[in-house]
């Protein structure tokens, strides 16, 4: 019997269907579409060049640092739609950690994981820091 299930669940019974389900939620990041489009466009390996993500973050960077500084000026549409585009940008961090983790071992692995370790101890410092 424990040959049986050995055999049968051998990498668990949960976790295949996990990883299925962070590279499903993977696949909603616009950044991820972005560096797709990039990497068939321009680059000829199998990883899209490291510019594409950091773009990407400093946009957002950009975008909430004008919000914080015109942040008299918003009126209260304007701010509900920043609300939900910066949540959408944790949705996208929480989702780049869960991929990271579990499912990354089939997948390409990450340009430089002390680069990825760095931006992430940096955003959790400015978090902190709210």
């Amino acid at each position: 019997m424990l040959k049986w299930l050995n055999d049968k669940l051998s990498r668990g019974f949960y976790f295949p269907c996990m990883i299925k389900a962070v590279s499903l939620l993977e696949k909603a990041s616009l950044n991820y579409w972005a560096k797709k489009h990039i990497r068939e466009k321009i680059a000829r390996s199998k990883k899209s060049p490291p510019w594409v993500s950091e773009l990407y973050q400093c946009l957002f960077l950009v975008l909430g640092f004008l919000a914080f500084i015109y942040s008299e000026w918003i009126n209260f549409k304007l701010t509900s739609i920043l609300i939900m585009v910066f949540f959408y940008r944790i949705f996208e961090i929480l989702n780049f950690c869960l991929v990271w983790i579990f499912a990354t071992e089939k997948e390409v692995p990450l340009h430089s994981y002390r680069r990825s370790i760095a931006g992430w101890s940096l955003v959790n410092r400015c978090v902190k820091g709210i």
